[in-house]
């Protein structure tokens, strides 16, 4: 500088970020708007939705031939008495099922990876009810890059139900199998008790896992039920000891079922309570003891046990003696035939002699009003000591 130059002052304006890299990683770590989330959700749901549609069609043979397995040569619901076995079978096929049903999910894995194969499918490749599916996927993957997404990270059940979904779909759409696929039981005069159990023509039926769900090919044949029992088991009602108290472990309670044979020959059978505790097996033991045909098959005994554990609106009080009792402050008189009794409180309760007293109650029974009248009315005609 030369002496006496006045010194000046330079202010430089700051340079401004130019780097690509780093106003790339500025717009990634924006957060993601509501928009962005409702757009990935959309396009994953639907991408999985049409990678699940087009594994079933894969399995489809596979799986129809073992549905006409089931309808032609192992027919769920046959009308013998064969014991043996029974129907442990259905085991084993829905065990076929799954390998069948992996296979074809590994084969999606390999062959649509990630959303951006399933993106690429031409329409010919898909359902036609999954084309406008695709043509929205295709949309929605404008707005968010969640392309890359692989199918393999999703949980494998899911993926599973999904299939079986498309696939029973596509059974309820085959002029074939769709005559086969039932809402409800099989059989006539279905009655229903609460939401797992029902009864028919064909035997006692509890609710099972759909096939939706895994229940098997199987469950498509008795809308989601299986048969626990050859022969119809309907719950009767409730019984107790009679006492003041209803809740005490000396009242002995028990279930009571009215058990109906194919040919229409029905009997009266009770099952103390505690029999059901647990794995049920003492109540499955009495069933069989009395000639009811159970279904001989691990999960049909706990289905059928749960079954069994249907409370009835209807109560049976069993009185210790004949005669006079009072009943919530109205008299009722117990005969060892049946029960006289006024308007009752509850109508759905009925009042018998307990069979545990027998015949040694000193009332009986016998004789017709005309041989009343003649052998003993007559007689005694005058006799003020005498009081019928």
């Amino acid at each position: 500088m030369r002496k006496g130059a006045s010194k000046t002052t330079e202010t430089k304006a700051p340079k401004r970020a130019t780097d690509p890299a780093g106003q790339s990683a500025s717009r990634q770590l924006r957060p993601r708007s509501a928009a962005d989330i409702a757009n990935e959700q959309t396009a994953e749901q639907l991408a999985i939705r049409i990678w699940a549609a087009v594994v079933s069609r894969k399995v489809l043979d596979s799986m129809a031939a073992l549905f006409d397995e089931l309808i032609h040569e192992k027919y769920l619901i046959d009308d013998d008495d064969e014991e043996g076995d029974d129907e442990s079978w259905v085991d084993d096929q829905c065990k076929r099922e799954r390998r069948v049903l992996d296979e074809g999910i590994k084969c999606g894995f390999d062959n649509y990876p990630n959303i951006d194969a399933i993106n690429r499918l031409p329409p010919s490749d898909l359902p036609k009810d999954l084309v406008p599916d695709a043509e929205q996927l295709s949309a929605v993957l404008k707005k968010c890059a969640i392309g890359s997404t692989r199918f393999e990270q999703k949980p494998h059940e899911q993926l599973a139900r999904l299939v079986r979904i498309a696939l029973k779909e596509r059974f309820e759409k085959d002029a074939k199998y769709r005559v086969h696929v039932r809402e409800d039981v099989p059989g006539l005069d279905i009655k229903s008790y609460g939401s797992r159990g029902r009864t028919s023509s064909k035997g006692t039926f509890a609710r099972s896992e759909g096939f939706e769900n895994g229940g098997g090919l199987a469950a498509l044949l008795s809308g989601g039920w299986i048969r626990v029992a050859k022969d119809r088991i309907d719950p009767h009602a409730w019984s107790h000891e009679f006492a003041p108290e209803r809740k005490t472990e000396n009242k002995h309670w028990r279930h009571c079922f009215v058990i109906t044979e194919r040919d229409g020959r029905r009997s009266f059978l009770e099952i103390p309570r505690q029999a059901l505790a647990g794995t049920g097996k003492p109540a499955i033991s009495l069933l069989m003891k009395a000639g009811v045909h159970v279904v001989r098959r691990d999960a049909a005994n706990k289905a059928l046990v749960r079954f069994l554990g249907f409370k009835p609106r209807r109560e049976i009080v069993r009185m210790p003696r004949p005669g006079w009792a009072e009943i919530d402050g109205r008299w009722i008189f117990v005969r060892p035939d049946e029960t006289i009794i006024g308007t009752p409180k509850r109508r759905d309760t009925t009042y018998i002699l307990d069979a545990a007293v027998g015949r040694h109650h000193g009332l009986h029974v016998a004789g017709t009003t005309e041989e009343w009248a003649a052998e003993v009315a007559e007689p005694l005609r005058g006799n003020s000591n005498v009081t019928l």
